[in-house]
């Protein structure tokens, strides 16, 4: 039998979490100790694979993680190729970060792969618990919410990379949403083609 598949496209502003929350859970786990240590180095595109059980059933799923920096602006929509699944994240504790997923982030995704579905993230969700040094207002639960409904999102999930179900939770749901991509996709073709043979 031929194993299922699924491809899915990380996009969100620079920073928001996303480079975290794939390797994270990819990795398995996240030293605290490393947090806001390291050296920012910006993703230009990576992508990964890895298998995600649904249900009892294995999906190999192929993750793209992408620059949210404007200068990859042009380079970007390449990820979008035979993409299933978008994952708009943001910052949960940056208000801007959930704002330009409805200015920029969900306009461009929906002009690049108008057929994909859209899962919204909110990443680094450990903010709701304890205030960042800095750190701005935290974005209320039902505002996300809102936003999910707002750019038309199948879910909204968050995660923190400090907490491994949440990571694992982020990617089930992923895989969720595209098996039912995959089997709309289906019934829209079968449908089409009963149309053209009973319109004869």
């Amino acid at each position: 039998m031929k194993k299922k598949t699924c491809c899915v496209v990380l996009v969100g502003d620079q920073k928001c979490g996303k480079t975290s929350l794939c390797k994270a859970y990819l990795e398995g786990s996240w030293q605290k100790s490393t947090l806001g240590t390291t050296e920012y180095l910006p993703t230009i595109d990576a992508t990964y694979k890895t298998n995600v059980e649904v249900g009892q059933k294995q999906i190999q799923m192929t993750i793209r993680d992408t620059s949210g920096q404007e200068a990859y602006d042009r380079l970007r929509p390449l990820s979008y190729t035979d993409c299933d699944v978008i994952a708009v994240c943001f910052d949960v504790g940056n208000p801007a970060s959930l704002e330009n997923v409805r200015v920029k982030w969900h306009p461009e995704t929906i002009y690049c792969c108008p057929h994909s579905s859209t899962v919204l993230v909110g990443c680094k969700a450990d903010a709701r618990g304890t205030k960042r040094p800095g750190a701005a207002t935290i974005v209320r639960k039902n505002e996300c919410q809102q936003m999910a409904k707002t750019i038309g999102a199948s879910d909204y999930v968050e995660c923190s990379v400090l907490d491994e179900s949440s990571l694992s939770h982020i990617f089930e749901t992923i895989a969720r949403v595209a098996k039912r991509q995959h089997k709309t996709k289906r019934t829209g073709w079968w449908r089409a083609v009963k149309r053209k043979i009973f319109s004869k």
